[in-house]
């Protein structure tokens, strides 16, 4: 979920294969003799490969819908009780993370 200045609240899907995939990259993995090149050499290797990956597989998102927006009051939750409590009711002193 993504927010913006005007308070809306934008809802992504997120592709778990594809976040697991980057976790397990190596960037170095494919390089023939990246373990004996100088660090700084290392370091410019890995950028590039890193580039590289990023060009081909690129990050798709799905263009912003307006009609499936989110505001604070479709987050609001209400607690349904079967009698009035009069206990804990100030609203203002929880917040849902």
């Amino acid at each position: 979920m993504t927010s913006a200045r005007d308070g809306l609240i934008y809802v992504h899907q997120f592709d778990k294969t594809c976040a697991v995939e980057e976790a397990k990259l190596d960037p170095l993995a494919n390089v023939e003799g990246a373990n004996f090149l100088p660090a700084k050499e290392k370091e410019e290797e890995k950028v590039k490969q890193l580039k590289k990956h990023a060009e081909e597989h690129q990050s798709v998102f799905p263009p912003i819908d307006d009609d499936v927006l989110l505001d604070e009051a479709s987050l609001a939750i209400s607690l349904k009780l079967t009698e009035p409590t009069e206990v804990d009711a100030d609203a203002a002193a929880y917040s849902i993370q």
